[in-house]
This record gives structure tokens, sequence and C-alpha cells, in this order.
């Protein structure tokens, strides 16, 4: 009997109790590291769309600026299609990573770009508690 259980003693392997430990630690840091990477994913967007919304933007203030527009102009995707690539001032233009449509407005003065309801163009300023999510 004593030989039965010297070896069942000696057999490898993990108990249950320690998995389930294992398991248990896994998830914690899981819980601790998910968040993260759901905003990271939620500024990676946001960085890509703010570059696309200052191109878009400076290729309506080059349109603006060659052909002597001194008035008002909105401009939807098919109007910056037809407007910005049509003529050589933008090689494409791609959909918002973050959703929504991109609308452009020159007021007389200045561009301002947005994709779906956030203005991207001229970027915001920020106020002094406010992060930057466009730096690296």
């Amino acid at each position: 009997m004593k030989k039965i259980l010297a070896i069942l003693r000696c057999k490898g392997g993990f108990s249950l109790l320690e998995v389930l430990m294992a398991i248990t630690i896994i998830a914690v840091i899981m819980a601790i590291i998910s968040p993260d990477i759901a905003s990271a994913g939620h500024k990676a967007k946001l960085r890509a769309d703010t570059a696309s919304a200052a191109c878009i933007g400076r290729a309506i203030e080059l349109y603006v600026a060659e052909e002597n527009i001194n008035v008002a102009e909105d401009f939807d995707e098919a109007k910056m299609d037809t407007v910005l690539v049509g003529k050589g001032y933008i090689t494409s233009i791609s959909a918002p990573r973050s959703g929504g449509a991109w609308t452009a407005q020159y007021n007389g003065k200045k561009v301002t770009v947005k994709a779906g309801d956030s203005e991207l163009y001229p970027e915001p300023v920020k106020d002094e508690g406010q992060t930057d999510v466009t730096s690296p």
C-alpha cells in the first residue's frame, strides 16, 4: 500500500488548485490591461483621421488660393472627390477610420474639416487638463 501511495505522490503535474490560481491571476491581469488596449485602438483611429483631415484641409486651402475663391463654400465627400481629387490637389480621400463622413467648410477666411461630428482640422486648442491624443 505504501508503494502505491508513493507512486501516486510522485506523479508529475499540477493540482486543480494550482490551475485555478493561474487562471485567476491571468484573468486579473487581462481585466487591468483590456481597457488600455481598447483606448489605444480609438486613439490610433483618431490620429489617422486627424492626419487625413490635415491633408484635406491643406488641399482645400490650396484650391481656394489658386482658384481665387473669396466666398463661403461647403464641401461634402462627393465635392471633395470631384474638386480636390479631380483637379489633382490630393491623390485620394479614404473614409474616416472613426466613422461618419468627411465634411469641410470654407467661410471666406479659414477651412474646417470634420469627420462625423468631430472637428479635426484645424486641430482644436486643448485645455490644460486635456490630454493630447494626437501626439505619439
